[in-house]
């Protein structure tokens, strides 16, 4: 048999007849390298090797075909997909791993350039959105951008539709045509599954919720004080009639059936006169009642207003979960995972960045008109004194034109202050939903225009003569 000698490998050669008492077979290795040492060894393939390797590879590809590989989505308000890693999703910005052609491309956007971002499902089998309803309805919270929160969640934009959309409400309230507005995009949207996940819901946010046909709470969360008033034009609120009360009463007691709500629930938080308690049916169901029949929930000269443990024992909310993500359970559904994270949230956040601008331009436009009047005020002419000729009774030369110089600048200001005025209207109807308060504006505007055409009327009053000079040449005569 051929001897090997020392192998570069380092093994040692084989016996030459076989292996012996007390040794092993040693398969026979090729050397692959140039160098004795480090050089790198390899097993020579035999024929049961191949096809154990050939076997394995096509297990593999028909798993990779059957399973694709997960990917995150990356969709911008543009329309453009891209398939990736996401690596970090901030509040301003978006940073991701496209991967196109083989090649792997980090890049970041503006949150405001990204319409949704999806994770790819690593664990669950069941997805939920949340929508975030943060601040007062009509100025923080619009049915616009909720409309295309939903619309990413209905449209199947990134190629997975939610098993449930979470509304998670923490508002005051608001208006109530805008609430009107939030309702019907509620409406809009029947093929998804709807919930309200409540921390606070007082007025209009809690008309909102009961909209919703499942209702979970936050521990500590409040929902109800839903009593109906009417904003001024300077924005303080009013008493509506006894009418509009009662129509909204029935209206909101619809709003409440609809979703499958006690109507009695929503009557309790907008009047006061009503006594509520609530018993026990046959199969074991809470049920709100009018009197005092059952254990006591609202008493008379009271508002309704739940807390999180009362809105479950009266059977408003389904329970009370610590997070939105926890509210799985309650639902019906197992293991879930969030859908496209703070897409939402980027949209109402875009909202507020412009509507918090809107609203700092109309002040500083109102201040600064305010500040033009009273610069107006200051050089108005009748605040100064003036020579007159004893025996024309005529301002004196230099004074007639410090009159007129002061009046054109009181004119000046009056009418910068005007330009003010209109500017913060355009403001206002280019923002209709904000409701921005007009009683302030008009009441400045009428003092600007009252003001300015007094002085203009005054202007030529240099060369009327003065009465009292004339009354006292007549009187020394």
């Amino acid at each position: 048999m051929k001897s090997y000698g020392r192998p570069r490998c380092g093994r040692a050669p084989p016996a030459a007849g076989g292996p012996g008492p007390g040794r092993r077979r040693i398969a026979v290795t090729q050397c692959i390298g140039g160098t004795p040492r480090g050089a790198v060894c390899r097993a020579r393939p035999t024929a049961a090797r191949l096809r154990r390797a050939c076997a394995a590879a096509a297990l593999a590809l028909l798993a990779a075909a059957a399973c694709p590989a997960r990917a995150d989505k990356l969709v911008l308000k543009t329309g453009r997909t891209f398939e990736g890693r996401l690596v970090r999703h901030d509040p301003d910005r978006v940073v991701f791993e496209i991967h196109m052609d083989g090649m792997v491309l980090k890049a970041t956007y503006p949150a405001d350039r990204v319409a949704a971002v999806r994770r790819a499902r690593l664990y669950a089998d069941t997805l939920y959105y949340v929508v975030p309803i943060r601040g007062r309805i009509g100025e923080e919270v619009n049915a616009d951008v909720l409309k295309r929160c939903l619309d990413l969640a209905a449209d199947n934009v990134v190629g997975e539709v939610p098993d449930a959309v979470l509304l998670d409400i923490s508002s005051p309230g608001g208006e109530l045509t805008e609430l009107m507005r939030l309702l019907g995009a509620l409406r809009a949207y029947p093929s998804l599954r709807i919930v309200a996940y409540v921390r606070s819901a007082a007025s209009a946010a809690a008309v909102l919720a009961m909209g919703c046909r499942e209702i979970v709470v936050a521990p500590g969360a409040s929902i109800g004080g839903a009593v109906i008033y009417r904003r001024t034009p300077w924005g303080t609120p009013a008493n509506i009639e006894e009418k509009m009360q009662s129509f909204w009463r029935a209206t909101f007691r619809a709003v409440a059936a609809r979703a499958g709500h006690d109507p009695l629930l929503m009557e309790g938080m907008m009047r006061t006169d009503l006594v509520l308690s609530t018993v026990t049916t046959s199969d074991g169901r809470p049920k709100v009642v009018e009197g005092g029949a059952g254990r006591p929930l609202k008493p008379a000269g009271r508002i309704l207003t739940l807390s999180a443990d009362e809105a479950v024992a009266c059977g408003l909310a389904l329970g009370v979960a610590d997070r939105p993500v926890d509210c799985n359970r309650l639902l019906g559904l197992g293991q879930w995972q969030e859908l496209m994270p703070r897409a939402a949230a980027n949209l109402f956040d875009a909202w507020r960045q412009r509507a918090a601008e809107a609203r700092r331009r109309y002040r500083r436009l109102f201040d600064k008109a305010v500040a033009l009047y009273d610069e107006a005020m200051a050089e108005h002419p009748g605040q100064f004194e003036y020579t007159v000729d004893g025996q024309t009774g005529l301002f004196v030369p230099a004074s007639k034109a410090r009159w007129r110089r002061q009046s054109d600048r009181c004119c000046d200001a009056l009418r910068r202050a005007e330009d003010c005025l209109d500017r913060a209207d355009r403001i206002r109807e280019a923002h209709p939903r904000l409701r921005l308060a007009t009683g302030f504006v008009e009441d400045l505007r009428a003092k600007c225009v009252r003001l300015r055409e007094a002085v203009e009327a005054d202007y030529d009053r240099p060369d009327r003569p003065d009465p009292s000079v004339a009354e006292k040449r007549a009187g020394g005569k």
